[in-house]
């Protein structure tokens, strides 16, 4: 009886040891791929749209500093702060800029919406506001203590292989294979007038808008200048409403710019919302398109003090 008790306990610390041990190893490869010990002096933060649509190794290799990308597919705008307060409170050290995506989701804090995506942050349970994110998000309490616990659960199969390649030295963002799009799924867009908004009512009326606010001060308290980015989608499949929203954003982050130098808006990427050439799908860059919107911010930030 006695030795039946030892070979459980010995099985029992070997199978936490292996699992930190596992845990610790992919997720050091997380932290590579995201750029937390990085240093860098621009992050460029959001969701697939940034993820696909900008390469931070070419702006980095033709700025000569650091940049990272902490960018998660699936997530909404309204959650894009919590990554931009989570990559803040892990980096080595505080970056000069952030590139913020934006899009006529932003207005309504919508957008790349997924079911899942607090998911991808299970590998960080052990930060305080991860742990509360994905806590508030997680429906199953039997599901959360369990990624609690057991830590190489925390990974689905796309963390695992991005960890693994980043650890090997071989991770690659991108399908380097050029995709075009394939319009016939997608209706001809109407051309309707877009309605006008009352920016005075924009804030209460338009919950987007309130959480870009939290983000322009969280990241202005902290001297860190702010480009928000707008990476198009394919104009065909564009509402009115969708124009609309576009609209209000537009006039709310001008206001924005005009009373804060370190408030940059850069919209010079809409005049390729009809080059379908450059779209792997409606919402997505391919490959040429990733490259004249990296080559367009990189000219962009040129202009900006980085030291």
């Amino acid at each position: 009886m006695i030795r039946l008790v030892v070979k459980i306990v010995i099985f029992a610390i070997l199978s936490v040891a292996i699992d930190n041990a596992i845990g610790m190893y992919l997720k050091s490869g997380l932290d590579n791929y995201y750029g937390f010990a990085k240093k860098a002096k621009i992050v460029c933060i959001g969701n697939s749209r940034m993820d696909l649509g900008i390469d931070e190794k070419s702006i980095e290799h033709e700025l000569g500093v650091p940049v990272a990308k902490y960018a998660l597919h699936g997530f909404p705008y309204k959650d894009i702060l919590v990554l931009v307060r989570h990559y803040f409170e892990v980096c080595a050290t505080t970056p000069k800029v952030v590139v913020y995506n934006i899009d006529f989701g932003s207005v309504r804090g919508e957008g790349n919406i997924s079911a899942n995506h607090y998911q991808l942050l299970y590998p960080y349970l052990g930060n305080h506001i991860i742990r509360s994110f994905v806590k508030h998000n997680e429906t199953s309490w039997e599901a959360f203590r369990l990624r609690e616990f057991i830590k190489t659960f925390r990974f689905n199969t796309s963390l695992i292989n991005i960890a693994l390649r980043e650890n090997m030295h071989s991770a690659k963002r991108y399908d380097k294979k050029l995709k075009l799009l394939d319009i016939t799924n997608y209706n001809e867009a109407k051309n309707l007038e877009i309605k006008s908004a009352d920016i005075g009512r924009q804030l209460t009326e338009y919950k987007g808008l309130s959480y870009i606010d939290d983000a322009i001060h969280y990241l202005r308290a902290r001297n860190t200048k702010i480009v928000f980015l707008y990476i198009p989608t394919v104009e065909m499949i564009q509402t009115p409403e969708n124009r609309a929203d576009f609209e209000i954003l537009i006039k709310y982050l001008k206001q924005r710019s005009e009373s804060d130098p370190g408030i940059i808006l850069m919209t010079s990427l809409k005049q390729y919302e009809n080059r379908l050439e450059l779209f792997n799908d409606a919402y997505h860059f391919n490959s040429d398109g990733r490259r004249i919107a990296t080559a367009e911010l990189t000219k962009m930030l040129k202009s900006v003090a980085l030291h």
